[in-house]
């Protein structure tokens, strides 16, 4: 304190001085305060009260953090929250800085902030462990299975059996051969939070699955193509090979009881000697034998055309979609199990 250019004593409480009557000029600094000048007219036997508090020098600290959505306290009142993207007025001095976010570990500092030097850096890492009733579970359906689930760059289980911090965070979903899908997403405390991602694959690999599914569809076509022509040709082999077996047994049959009657005879009623008979029911056997294996060739043909058939069928039926990366495709319902439960998903 200084009074017409003399320093004063100086004092942390109240402090009363002796004046002569007439003007004065009062001087009143402090650390950390900025400093006021007055001049006064003091009459004689008056007393001047100077009871107003000096103002607070302003200083400047700045606030790094490696989460968003953190608090930030000084001394015990909030007043940003980050990312802090200027330094944050505050009185000169020393404070205490508290950073903290619900799932993080908790970072404290005392720091002395003079003009624009003072710096927080806080680092938060995830709680460990997390308590259950704080901590966001997260399920991730995608349209491609094997995915790999990343939460602010830190790998998480996809099917919620884990714990992460509530709050905003980057998902980012990742799967061999097909583009990453990255967004902000908000999860709510304590309870599931499901969210939907559809991959697209890249070009390359794009490229190459359609050509894999044309070969697929040729290869299936052609076996099929050669199994259904095996099938019919031995159908129409059958059915005429039947009418030549009918004939056969019919005639085998006829001289057989031909020959049965004329045994004794000379000349049968044919006109012909039962040798000739004989030799004709022979011939008609024989007929009868050859018709037979062909109707078991025809019939394993007709096998065969079917086997090769179904197998055509099965390679057509396996091929790989052409639908595979369309988003209407991802509303077939998958069924899979997690380390929880058996869930029917919906992916989207």
């Amino acid at each position: 304190m200084c009074v017409d250019g003399l320093q004063r004593p100086r004092s942390s409480g109240n402090i009363e001085l002796r004046v002569a009557a007439g003007r004065h000029r009062v001087s009143l600094s402090a650390p950390h305060y900025q400093a006021r000048e007055a001049e006064f007219d003091v009459a004689g036997g008056s007393t001047i009260v100077i009871s107003e508090p000096l103002t607070p020098e302003r200083a400047f600290m700045a606030v790094e953090c490696n989460v968003p959505g953190a608090e930030v306290l000084v001394d015990g009142r909030p007043i940003a929250t980050t990312p802090v993207t200027s330094p944050l007025p505050v009185p000169e001095g020393s404070h205490h800085v508290v950073v903290r976010r619900a799932g993080y570990t908790t970072y404290e500092t005392d720091v002395n902030s003079v003009g624009a030097g003072a710096r927080v850096r806080a680092d938060l890492a995830w709680a460990d462990p997390m308590p259950r009733d704080v901590g966001a579970r997260v399920t991730v359906q995608a349209n491609e299975p094997d995915i790999v689930a990343m939460i602010d760059g830190r790998r998480v289980a996809s099917d919620g059996t884990a714990l992460v911090p509530p709050g905003r965070h980057t998902l980012r979903v990742e799967r061999a051969d097909f583009l990453p899908d990255e967004r902000e997403v908000d999860l709510a405390p304590g309870r599931d939070n499901a969210l939907s991602v559809f991959l697209l694959p890249t070009p390359a690999y794009r490229q190459s699955y359609s050509a894999g599914r044309r070969r697929a569809l040729i290869a299936g076509g052609v076996v099929l193509g050669v199994g259904v022509a095996v099938l019919g040709g031995g159908a129409a082999l059958f059915f005429i090979n039947e009418g030549t077996l009918g004939d056969a047994i019919a005639s085998r049959d006829a001289n057989q009881s031909e020959l049965t009657a004329c045994a004794r005879m000379a000349v049968c009623s044919s006109g012909r000697s039962p040798v000739q008979v004989e030799q004709a029911r022979n011939d008609a056997s024989v007929d009868v034998d050859n018709a037979t294996t062909l109707r078991w060739a025809s019939v394993g043909i007709m096998g065969a055309g079917l086997i090769t058939s179904i197998v055509g069928t099965v390679l057509l039926a396996g091929a790989p979609s052409g639908s595979r990366f369309e988003r209407h495709a991802a509303l077939v319902p998958r069924v899979g199990f997690t380390a929880r439960n058996l869930q029917l998903a919906w992916s989207f």
